[in-house]
């Protein structure tokens, strides 16, 4: 494929939900450390290629929140969660900070957060205000020995069973070996 020079990824972003807004990440730095580290021709004024700079960072920070969350959670539902919303923030903040050379700030919590976004995308970990994709809730198959199937008489009965679809539990055993070993 050949390179598109008129391509433009703020249009891209622009369709796309972001975790942050320039308020949460004002929150973190203030109205003039922000100002501070978005003026780069240094006139004292924010203008709009400087300000899209703060939006391509909020939307590294979304698109790093969704490598490791979106095996797990909705998009829809991490844009309404505080702790994702405070995760981008910080993301960005730190990535502003970085700029022209500058050392990155935060950078003990940027370790807390990248540490609970590994343990998220390994399962040892949930963000505690919103609901996973699939449901975690307890589940219990019921089995019965129906002896009309001879190779697999093992059944899960639907009626007393609770949780996952029952059709789908794992019933398959070598009956004919115990029935060769006499039980």
């Amino acid at each position: 494929m050949p390179f598109n020079a008129s391509f433009n990824y703020l249009e891209v972003v622009a369709e796309l939900p972001l975790y942050s807004s320039r308020a949460e990440v004002e929150a973190i730095w203030s109205i003039e450390g922000l100002d501070v580290r978005l003026d780069d021709d240094d006139d004292g004024t924010v203008g709009s290629i400087e300000e899209e700079r703060l939006i391509l960072c909020i939307a590294e920070a979304t698109d790093d929140i969704n490598g490791f969350a979106t095996h797990q959670y909705d998009p829809s539902v991490l844009l309404g969660s505080r702790t994702v919303r405070r995760w981008a923030s910080y993301m960005a903040a730190s990535a502003l900070s970085g700029r022209r050379g500058n050392p990155e700030q935060f950078c003990n919590k940027i370790t807390r957060i990248e540490l609970q976004l590994a343990l998220l995308k390994s399962g040892a970990f949930n963000i505690p205000d919103i609901q996973t994709i699939s449901d975690v809730g307890m589940a219990m198959s019921n089995m019965t020995i129906d002896r009309n199937y001879r190779l697999n008489p093992v059944r899960v009965d639907p009626h007393t069973s609770v949780g996952d679809d029952a059709a789908s539990e794992e019933t398959e055993y070598d009956w004919r070996r115990l029935e060769y070993r006499g039980l």
